[in-house]
């Protein structure tokens, strides 16, 4: 059963789910959209909050019927950080694969095992 300090290599928290983690391991070579390096150790990436409360809301929108050209040209107006419509539907398909992942994993794990989540929206203390 993993812990909860593995936990987060394992499955990342969804945003699709309101949460997201505050820090994560880097593995991959790019920084997905909403993080950024962590400038004490750049084999991790830190949230970006802003940003991520922007993606939710961009997520809202593609809910309601709007193209994922016309979100992610929006989010780059928002936010100053470029991201094409090809990139957000990737990081779409991330997160919803993340959260039916996160789902299995955690329909077993004793609930005082559970990984501390970050509600969107929240402040992070830096």
């Amino acid at each position: 059963m993993p812990t909860s300090d593995r936990f987060f290599d394992l499955v990342p928290p969804s945003l699709l789910d309101g949460q997201f983690a505050e820090r994560l391991p880097r593995n991959r070579g790019s920084v997905i959209w909403g993080y950024g390096l962590d400038p004490s150790d750049p084999s991790y990436i830190v949230a970006i909050p802003e940003q991520l409360e922007f993606l939710r809301q961009g997520l809202d929108f593609l809910r309601q019927g709007h193209s994922y050209r016309k979100v992610a040209r929006w989010l780059h107006a928002q936010t100053g950080r470029p991201l094409d419509h090809t990139a957000l539907r990737e990081r779409l398909h991330r997160e919803q694969e993340l959260q039916r992942r996160r789902r299995q994993l955690t329909a077993d794990l004793p609930l005082d095992d559970a990984p501390k989540l970050i509600p969107v929206g929240a402040t992070v203390a830096q």
